[in-house]
């Protein structure tokens, strides 16, 4: 049969008709593995048929899109000239041969050969959509081949060859010429010219191709843009591209425009200029970058992110890109937009078996960290945290049993890995709407800037605004990030982006562009629908070349006026198996596969194919409603993508409850079958979950809900885990079944790691309620010792020991001796907290017993370590020492590099203690090191703020604040109050001991501030202390009352006798500053008393110090001497120099009193030897030493005595001067008694 055509509309129609057939034998031969070559050739016999009758018009003629490639060989008339003629021809025979492979290889028909020159045509007898990429490839290996033959050449002939390609894709006519019988085809058109005069324009051995075939590869091989070419019989330049090479990971970039014509990016040059820039600044000041691109669905995020990401692939820099995307339906599974980065980098499957997704990440990992040694290990923990399966890993094998302590470690390897890549090339993650990203990775994120700070790393990510509802503070304050507003465009852009689309259509008319610019509402998305809604419904009429609008079809009162009612119009259009297919693919998700959509439609015990998906799928994406991915994330399936998530919405919406319930159900038993046999069913839980919430199951969604929140807490993914618990027990049926039991218990644990404790609390209260109601002593247990681990963290120290004494009881009758041992190693530390250190270690020995009972090696390290905490606080600072040892070992033992790494920094502790400085420092950096090495970073801000204390008792003053600062920067990058309130108040000691005391207090009123946020009862009691203290020291005496006594009375509440004494020692300073000397004397008492009870030895010598200034003030000189010297040897013997030098001064002051000026000469010789060699910073009352040494040196006439009157002037008016405060300074220098006194001896003198 043959097709008579009559007219150009019919030849349209005709020409329409082939390409769809073409497309559909496309699709079907691309699922010949699946469907078997007997179904296919079934289906493909009568396609064949139709084109063939289509394709057999008068002379055969038909217009195809092609691509062209032409080859010639550089200077070859030169070589005939000197070369055997039969030489020459071997010589072109083994050339063209090697062609002739290639192209066939390639799927391409060489058309003719002209002398040396070779035209081939790729796409002739069935257009592929990789034609042009595959006549680039060809050209690439025939480029290598070629350098293979000139090695035989060379050797043999003595001259090599090289070559030109010129390459286009276009339209041309194909006419078929019977009499050529072997070549039955010629292919004309202005296309071929072009190739043929591109040939000639490329440099020697290039391969040169035009925007038209770029278009098709971008994002494939590696590009050069040339400079624009004028061309034979064309009117304008020709803008053309060199070839290098193919990209080693290659993301093709869709061709952005509609029904095939490629459009320009309009009205959006500023912020695209704006993406420019930051890009220049990350190359340039080597400083990473985070740029948000916001705005609203539908307003050109993607086409912005598009245009950067081709402008980016033609810059010189060598580039390395991560791409991923936020879905909602993975909204709450932990690390699953960096999970899709790592996928496509390292192009992972969904469908790879956890060993081929091990292999991948190895590969991948230690190639980009290549010289790192420990880059297989990073690759499994990365990989894990990531969600990946790793089947059985030697190194997750070793992994911290503690998911804080894993998730501190992986985020440094993950942290360290963006850092060593980006250090020396440019590094780009483009993700898209991270408004759906889940939490851990946002949060990753900000965590990164730690790691890349300093490196050529760029994010961009596009979000709608709905990212601003979740994360008001999105970026705010952040000097590395750029928010771009995408907003909408003006009327003006939105007449140009629909002049742009209709490019093809002569003239528009101008009430339907009226029309559009009205209801757009400056959405690019609205005005492509609507142009394909007009196409659908044959308004449009597209041709060849010229597209033309039937005017009677076009009625505006039909046109929806909204972008969901033009894409409910196009979803009418469609045909009803089109429609159908669309709306399961929407059930799956805005991605979805065809095996999936297939498993959804058919009864569960069929096993034919579906012989028409192919065809379907193929029109749904030749009417621009889904895209077809290059690379599926499951490889036996073909993966597909909404062209919007609004589409995907829309359709969706359309299907009725009843569908969707059924097809959801189907979705996650797909899910389960496709992850199961893989195993990496884990993975996916969290989605097959919310499909079985959809269909109504709510007894499989539930399980599999909390199967997600167990997977997200293995990762301390906490915000994720506390959602999927939540949505576990939400769903659960029984209200007093053991699952409850379980997801309570385990969100419980969640909610205490967030630190939410009125959230712990109402859960620990349904446990309680529940464990009664199962009438299980085991499970009465357990919850009794959470129930006392909470009251200990907040502090409710006397509940928490009722209720671990309870647990104990509990856990004898049921025989559960590891929660017995865990609860004695909860007493210890509350008896700790409360100074009964006795009774600590009593219980502490108690656990340990348990321990090494049942081979309890998990918490055996923790035990040895609060045995070496509690003779650290008795003072038995070896014995601890050698806890402390053990307890490192045991941690070794079960791999607890965080165990370690605090026994290391218990270590430091003890040697500090001991007066072992060196060894101390040596232990702090040692912790720190490892803290660092392993990503825990709570750790490595203690080590950082230890290191600071041994440098500020050291007078290192200057490396102290270094500490302090890097310390105090972890912590609020962590958002760890507890820490940072420490530290606070380390600085706030730093800036007492520098006697900038504005400053001091100011610190210690942050620190008191962030205390009572967090409701630390314990540090709060310190910041308070140190407040009273600062207050004191500037003669503030109510100020420094209150506080103090606010003190006394919380640490009684705290059972803190060592608090309360160091409160004492204040308070009796206040009573003898404002001469209350009966007060003063019984606070100094107590104190001494307390002290020598609970054997507090500093304390004890601050109380003797005490006592003594009272006594001299009451004119008993002798026995103020005697305090003194008890003081003075107690400060010797545990190496505290400054407060020693003190007690030296007032001691020398009340020698001279009594007339023994020898003994008083001889202590000012050594303060002032000591002041020489140390400085003058740290002491607590520095014009009480400058004026007894003064006092002393005059009484002896010792000429000394005028230069240390004036040294400490200086020193007196340099710490005024750091007052602000005018009343302060005053006060500073008026109501401090020997300030005072200082100031009017100098006076005196002058």
């Amino acid at each position: 049969m043959r097709t008579i055509i009559r007219d150009s509309h019919q030849m349209v129609r005709v020409m329409e008709e082939i390409e769809q057939i073409e497309k559909a034998i496309t699709a079907l031969e691309d699922q010949r593995s699946l469907l078997g070559d007997e179904t296919v050739e079934t289906a493909l016999a009568p396609l064949r048929e139709k084109l063939a009758a289509l394709q057999s018009g008068p002379g055969g003629e038909q217009r195809k899109q092609v691509t062209i490639l032409f080859s010639d060989l550089v200077g070859f008339t030169a070589i005939t000239e000197k070369t055997d003629p039969e030489d020459v021809r071997e010589i072109l025979k083994e050339y063209f041969a090697d062609w002739s492979q290639l192209i066939e290889q390639y799927h391409g028909v060489i058309e003719k050969y002209i002398g040396d020159a070779v035209m081939a045509v790729f796409g002739l007898s069935a257009s592929r959509e990789l034609d042009p990429e595959n006549a680039i490839r060809a050209s690439l290996d025939m480029r290598r081949s070629l350098y293979k033959l000139n090695e035989h050449l060379e050797s043999t002939y003595g001259i090599s060859l090289h070559m030109r390609v010129g390459i286009h894709t276009g339209q041309v006519v194909v006419s078929t010429l019977e009499e050529r019988k072997g070549q039955s085809f010629v292919v004309v058109g202005d296309t071929v010219n072009l190739a043929s005069r591109l040939q000639s324009a490329a440099p020697v051995d290039g391969i040169l191709i035009t925007r038209d075939t770029y278009r098709h590869v971008r994002g494939v091989f590696n590009v050069q843009m040339m400079d624009p070419v004028k061309m034979k019989g064309k009117t304008g330049e020709v803008q053309t591209y060199l070839v290098h090479e193919a990209k080693p990971r290659a993301f093709r970039m869709e061709p952005r425009g509609v029904e095939g014509v490629e459009t320009r990016m309009i009205g959006r040059e500023a912020e695209f200029l704006r993406l420019q820039e930051v890009f220049f600044d990350v190359i340039e000041e080597g400083q990473w970058r985070v740029v948000t691109v916001l705005g609203e669905a539908g307003i050109g995020k993607s086409r912005l992110l598009y245009e950067f990401d081709n402008w980016l692939e033609l810059r010189p820099e060598s580039v390395i890109y991560f791409k991923g995307r936020g879905h909602p339906s993975t909204q709450e599974i932990p690390y699953t937009l960096f999970r899709s980065l790592f996928a496509f980098r390292f192009q992972i499957q969904d469908s790879d078996s956890p060993e081929e997704v091990r292999e991948k990440i190895e590969t991948g990992i230690q190639a980009d960290l290549s010289g790192d040694e420990t880059g297989l290990m990073k690759g499994h923990v990365i990989g894990w945290l990531l969600g990946f399966e790793f089947g059985d890993s030697p190194y997750l094998k070793q992994r911290p049993a503690d998911a804080r302590q894993f998730q501190e470690l992986s985020h440094h390897y993950l942290g360290s890995y963006f850092k060593g890549l980006a250090q020396n090339n440019p590094v780009a993650l483009m993700i898209e709407d991270i408004h759906w990203a889940d939490n851990s990775s946002l949060d990753l994120i900000k965590f990164l800037e730690s790691y890349v700070g300093e490196t050529q790393l760029l994010i961009i990510c596009t979000a709608r605004t709905a990212l601003l509802e979740r994360r008001p503070h999105w970026g705010e304050g952040e000097l590395y990030h750029t928010q771009i507003n995408v907003n909408p465009l003006t009327k003006r852009h939105t007449s140009h982006l629909l002049d742009e689309i209709l490019q093809k259509v002569d003239q528009l008319p101008e009430e339907l562009l009226e029309f559009v610019v009205k209801n757009a509402g400056g959405n690019p998305f609205y005005v492509e629908e609507l142009a394909k809604m007009l196409i659908d419904d044959g308004v449009i009429v597209k041709g060849p070349e010229q597209w033309r609008i039937e005017i009677d079809r076009l009625n505006l009162g039909r046109i929806p006026s909204t972008l969901v009612g033009v894409l409910q119009a196009r979803l009418d259009s469609l045909k009803n198996d089109e429609r159908m297919l669309l709306q399961r693919g929407a059930v799956i998700g805005r991605t979805f596969w065809d095996r999936a959509v297939e498993f959804l439609e058919k009864p569960e015990d069929s096993r034919s194919a579906n012989e028409s998906l192919p065809i379907v799928l193929n029109v749904l994406r030749s009417r621009e409603m889904v895209y077809k991915r290059e690379k599926s994330t499951f490889d036996d399936c073909t993966e597909y993508l909404f062209k919007h998530a609004l589409l995907r919405d829309v359709t969706y919406d359309s299907l009725l409850k009843v569908q969707r319930q059924y097809y959801h159900e189907r979705a996650a038993r797909w899910l389960e079958q496709a992850t199961e046999h893989i195993h990496r069913i884990d993975e996916y839980a969290g989605l097959i979950a919310e499909h079985y919430e959809k269909a109504k199951d709510l007894e499989l969604a539930s399980n599999w809900y909390g199967r997600a929140g167990a997977n997200a807490a293995s990762r301390f993914a906490n915000l994720e885990a506390v959602w999927a618990y939540s949505k576990a027990l939400e769903l659960l049926q029984n209200d007093k079944d053991l699952k409850r039991y379980e997801y309570l218990l385990a969100r419980q644990r969640v909610y205490n790691l967030q630190g939410d404790r009125e959230a712990q609390a109402r859960d620990l209260h349904d446990l309680i309620a529940l464990a009664n109601d199962l009438q299980d002593d085991s499970k009465r247990a357990e919850v009794g010792l959470e129930q006392a681990k909470y009251l200990y963290i907040t502090t409710d120290y006397p509940a928490a020991v009722t209720e671990a004494e309870k647990a104990i009881r509990l856990a004898q009758t049921s025989g559960s001796e590891a929660n017995e041992a865990d609860a004695y190693l909860l007493l210890c530390s509350i008896f700790i907290r409360q100074g009964t250190f006795d009774t600590a270690r009593e219980n502490a020995e108690k656990a340990l017993y348990l321990a090494q009972k049942n081979n309890l090696d998990l918490i055996k390290g923790d035990i040895l370590r609060h045995l070496g905490l509690v003779l650290y606080y008795l003072g038995n600072h070896h014995e601890a020492l050698e806890y402390f040892e053990k307890a490192f070992e045991q941690f070794t033992k079960t791999g607890d590099r965080k165990g370690q790494g605090m026994a290391i920094n218990n270590m430091g502790g003890a040697n500090f203690e001991l007066g072992n400085y060196a060894d101390a420092s040596l232990y702090y950096e040692r912790s720190y090191l490892l803290c660092r090495e392993i990503g825990d970073r709570i750790g490595e801000g203690r080590s950082l703020n230890n290191l600071g204390i041994i440098n500020l008792v050291q007078g290192n003053y200057d490396r102290a604040e270094e500490y302090y600062l890097k310390a105090l920067k972890i912590s609020s990058e962590l958002g760890n109050r507890g820490i940072e309130v420490s530290i606070l108040d380390n600085l706030g000691n730093l800036q007492q001991y520098r006697y900038n005391y504005p400053k001091s207090i100011f610190y210690h009123e942050n620190a008191l501030q962030g205390a009572r946020q967090i409701g630390d009862k314990i540090n709060e009691s310190y910041s308070m202390l140190n407040i009273g203290r600062g207050y004191l020291t500037i003669g503030q005496h109510e100020m420094a009352y209150w506080y103090l006594a606010e003190v006394v009375e919380l640490n009684k509440k705290l059972n803190d006798r060592q608090g309360i004494c160091q409160a004492l020692i204040n308070l009796s300073q206040y009573h003898l500053d404002i001469t209350e000397l009966e007060a003063a004397l019984e606070k100094s008492k107590e104190v001494i008393n307390t002290a020598r009870e609970s054997d507090f030895r500093s304390e004890l010598a601050a109380g003797y110090y005490s006592l003594a200034n009272v006594l001299l003030v009451e004119k008993k000189i002798p026995e103020s001497i005697e305090a003194y010297q008890k003081s003075l040897e107690i400060h010797k013997e545990l190496g505290e120099e400054k407060e020693r030098i003190s007690a030296k001064a007032k001691l020398s002051g009340a020698y001279l009193q009594t007339g023994e000026v020898n003994l008083a000469q001889a202590g000012v010789d050594e303060i002032l030897d000591i002041l020489d060699k140390q400085g003058t910073q740290g002491f607590a009352q520095p014009a009480e030493i400058f004026l007894t040494c003064y006092r002393v040196l005059k009484y002896q006439n010792d000429p000394r005595a005028e230069k240390i009157l004036e040294k400490g002037y200086l020193l007196l008016s340099e710490c005024a001067s750091m007052f602000d405060d005018e009343l302060f300074r005053q006060s500073f220098l008026e109501n401090v008694h020997s300030n005072r006194e200082l100031l009017e001896v100098w006076k005196e003198n002058r």
